[in-house]
């Protein structure tokens, strides 16, 4: 008989998620958040292993390989609860404190030591786990931009992976950031087709935007990647727009692509005219004209005195602006009018359906969750990209985006339940529910 291969895929970031496929198909994807309750929950997804082990009935023996998404990964954000913990003000505090100063006057400022008050030992594997990775990590620049703590990163999540799950170290495999995306993006979709695959980030690996052609056959798939740059603005300008205009960054981006279109095209085209002058496209690149010295302090200073609706209004058509010409550019290179779209800009809807507006023959498919919540399940697919190419055939498109434990919903049904007026609904109720809504 047979094994099987089972990969378990892990994202140790913001909203740190855990998926399992076997065979070439993944059967769940699940986020810490749903067992801590901790919303954007950012610790190492024990829990979430543990119930698809648990659910699947997986030995641990038998896993295969365990993907780890991000060959970049710094620990200062998990060790101060960056994403769960921070509030507003703590972000404001960030830019004075931490941000400023290395920009400004050039000191190696840590985080950890700035937020001390914020530091959390008690997260598996546990405060003497974590004690000798924080003394280490306060004696230096603890962000992801500092490429000398790439190999640390590794090794300190390899060391928790192979203390929780009791494999050998072969069997971890860290994964480029876009390739993830870009992987999860075509193997998810139903069609294997040709298509145009554009991954569009905050960070990533250093890079934050690529595009590659994959060419696809009865038999054979071939794929390249012929653009990738990391000076994309649009991910990193939106998060600290989102914070100058007094709200959560990494979570309330959405407020602010939903506030634009309150704001007529008059009211921000002197906002947009500012932002004109950050980045423009050039053929297939993102081109600086004049960059912002740093995205919190130089760009609040430029907007000083703009109506926030305006500011917003302003941000969001800059953004469409600089994707669509990008995407158009990128049609024309490839002939290809079937396009995959990740990262987490591929979460701005609006700039969406303008992509698949830039004509009828335009095919647009977005994956469930483009942006780094889904990256457990792209890493899984990368794998074969970047290790397994002749397996590749193997990989199976998603059978649909409910991955994780279900949701049991009881209905008290009073004694005077009035029959004519209301109907009770047990089968087929996507149907009925998605013409309701």
């Amino acid at each position: 008989m047979k094994k099987k291969d089972i990969v378990i895929g892990i994202n140790w970031e913001q909203n740190s998620t855990a998926a399992l496929m076997v065979d070439g198909q993944i059967l769940a994807c699940v986020s810490e958040e749903r067992f801590s309750r901790v919303k954007n929950d950012e610790r190492y997804p024990k829990k979430a292993i543990d119930w698809l082990i648990s659910e699947f009935d997986i030995k641990k023996k038998d896993i295969s390989k365990i993907c780890v998404i991000s060959d970049v990964w710094a620990p200062g954000y998990i060790l101060t609860r960056h994403y769960t913990q921070f509030s507003i003000d703590d972000y404001i505090k960030e830019q004075k404190d931490v941000w400023y100063q290395r920009i400004y006057n050039k000191k190696k400022v840590s985080q950890v030591n700035v937020f001390k008050n914020k530091i959390d030992l008690n997260q598996y594997p546990g405060k003497k786990f974590w004690f000798k990775i924080l003394n280490k990590t306060k004696k230096q620049i603890d962000h992801v931009s500092n490429k000398k703590i790439i190999e640390v990163g590794k090794k300190i999540r390899s060391e928790v992976i192979k203390n929780h799950l009791n494999v050998l170290e072969e069997k971890i495999f860290f994964i480029d950031h876009s390739t993830g995306h870009a992987a999860f993006s075509y193997f998810s979709r139903r069609k294997r087709e040709s298509s145009l695959v554009l991954t569009l980030d905050a960070f990533g690996d250093y890079v934050n935007y690529t595009a590659w052609k994959f060419t696809a056959t009865k038999r054979t798939l071939k794929y390249k990647k012929f653009v990738s740059g990391g000076n994309f603005i649009i991910g990193r300008l939106y998060r600290y727009i989102t914070l100058i205009l007094g709200l959560k960054p990494n979570e309330h981006e959405y407020k602010v692509m939903g506030l634009a279109p309150y704001c007529k095209d008059r009211y921000f085209i002197n906002v947009k005219k500012i932002f004109q002058k950050f980045q423009h496209v050039r053929g297939l690149k993102f081109t600086d004209i004049k960059k912002p010295k740093d995205l919190y302090f130089d760009v609040k200073k430029k907007l000083d005195g703009q109506r926030f609706d305006a500011v917003a209004g302003g941000l969001q058509s800059y953004t469409e602006d600089l994707i669509i010409k990008w995407v158009k550019n990128c049609i024309k290179r490839t002939k290809l009018k079937s396009i995959t779209l990740a990262g987490g800009v591929a979460m701005n809807v609006k700039t969406n359906l303008l992509i698949s507006k830039i004509n009828k023959k335009v095919n647009l498919f977005v994956p469930p969750s483009p942006d780094d919540s889904s990256q457990a399940m792209g890493a899984c697919y990368a794998y074969y990209l970047l290790y397994d190419k002749n397996e590749i055939k193997k990989l199976k498109p998603l059978k649909d985006a409910y991955l994780g434990p279900s949701a049991e919903i009881n209905f008290n049904i009073k004694k005077n339940f009035n029959e004519k007026k209301y109907r009770i609904i047990k089968k087929n109720i996507n149907n009925v529910a998605a013409k309701l809504l």
